[in-house]
């Protein structure tokens, strides 16, 4: 008996480097570095199994295990590759054994006594190794798991002080342009008046019609530009007692009309397709219609000097209790990195704009409870979207102009 289990031992010592490579070339479920890696592993487990079946001690058996267990985990192994990587190695070395040793065909008790140990040795290895798998891998999701809350929380942090650096120059920037339109709104509010006076009493008031014409209009412009100024100066102070149920469809009906005639100047392919009885919204009719006006606007812009003058406005309701209006337009395409800006103030694409309108119309829309998103590219035109919280349809709360 002591002869043949000195034999089995003069096989595994001499035959390792044959098992190494054999089982290296069958393992074809891991990538080349993780082979490499985990390759003296098995001349390790070679030396473990001629260990415990000389010495019958478990020790070393479960420090391989441990080894063995973290490093199939650090390869990202599957309990199913492992399983497979013992039983190729289990093969191939009863092969080398049978190839060198010749087994009694009777009486061979012996060789049914080691065979089963040496199985033994194995199945106790792949035991251990997979319970030593596990808890590594139940150590890395923990860790894992820590260190993403942990960058969960440091990203909070960062947007949170970033929305606080943000509001507090949008305060600056606020307060810098509300002093400066009351500062001009005065002036030119005597100027206008004292230009129509003279205009009145000019002794051939038709001779200067046109220049008076010209001046009155650039007068209205520069209001417009003051109250853009000052609406940006109330971002944290609207007024919520101009709110009231009203009618997306209403508005827009009445922005359509009022666009139309810009439409057919500018030889603009505008199509809508809105639906019918839009969910009210709880808002400021007015600062909805400077909205969407101010967005058209934009569009109409934008497609000036392009071949295809493509605008279209869609309006729908949404299974979240929503209403989404979207305006597409086939025109200038906003760089990538300038959409994250370009709702902010005084940052825009045109080389005469002010870069306000789109700051106020996200300031509106933010005030509205009411979320408004652009998608911009060569291949799919522009898109904005804005979406507004519907209120229960309540017939008597929007008043019969609305409806």
């Amino acid at each position: 008996m002591n002869n043949f289990k000195e034999k089995i031992v003069h096989v595994l010592e001499t035959k390792k480097e044959e098992i190494v490579r054999s089982w290296y070339e069958e393992c074809s479920e891991m990538s080349h570095s993780s082979k490499e890696e985990i390759s003296s592993l098995c001349q390790d487990m070679i030396e473990v199994i001629i260990y415990e079946f000389q010495h019958d001690d478990n020790q070393k058996l479960k420090a391989l295990a441990k080894k063995m267990g973290t490093k199939f985990a650090d390869a990202q192994l599957s309990v199913s590759d492992i399983f497979m990587n013992f039983k190729i190695f289990r093969r191939i070395m009863w092969t080398k054994i049978k190839e060198s040793i010749e087994l009694p065909r009777r009486n061979g008790q012996d060789t049914y006594d080691y065979g089963i140990k040496i199985n033994h040795i194995l199945d106790d290895l792949f035991y251990w190794c997979t319970v030593y798998y596990d808890k590594e891998l139940k150590a890395k999701f923990k860790c894992s798991q820590k260190t993403i809350q942990n960058l969960q929380e440091e990203q909070k942090l960062k947007e949170q002080k970033i929305r606080q650096m943000h509001e507090q120059k949008l305060e600056v920037i606020g307060q810098l342009a509300a002093g400066m339109a009351h500062e001009l709104r005065n002036p030119l509010t005597s100027i206008k008046g004292f230009l129509q006076l003279i205009f009145k009493e000019h002794s051939h008031p038709e001779r200067v019609q046109s220049y008076f014409d010209i001046i009155s209009k650039e007068f209205d412009r520069l209001h417009v530009l003051l109250n853009h100024f000052l609406t940006l100066a109330r971002r944290n102070d609207s007024d919520e007692t101009e709110r009231k149920a009203v009618s997306i469809n209403h508005i827009l009906d009445k922005m359509i009309e009022f666009i139309q005639f810009e439409v057919l100047y500018r030889s603009i392919d505008f199509k809508t397709d809105v639906e019918e009885n839009l969910l009210p919204v709880y808002a400021s009719e007015a600062e909805l219609e400077q909205v969407f006006l101010n967005l058209l606007k934009n569009s109409f812009e934008a497609v000036q000097n392009h071949k295809e003058k493509r605008v279209s406005l869609k309006a729908r309701n949404d299974e979240n209790n929503q209403v989404i209006i979207s305006i597409f337009n086939t025109g200038d395409t906003i760089p990538s990195d300038m959409i994250d800006q370009i709702f902010e103030p005084f940052i825009s694409l045109k080389s005469t704009g002010t870069g306000l309108g789109l700051s106020i119309c996200k300031h509106i829309i933010d005030a509205h409870h009411g979320d408004i998103d652009i998608e911009s590219s060569e291949e799919k035109g522009t898109t904005i979207t804005v979406k507004l919280p519907a209120i229960t349809r309540k017939e008597s709360d929007i008043s019969p102009d609305n409806r």
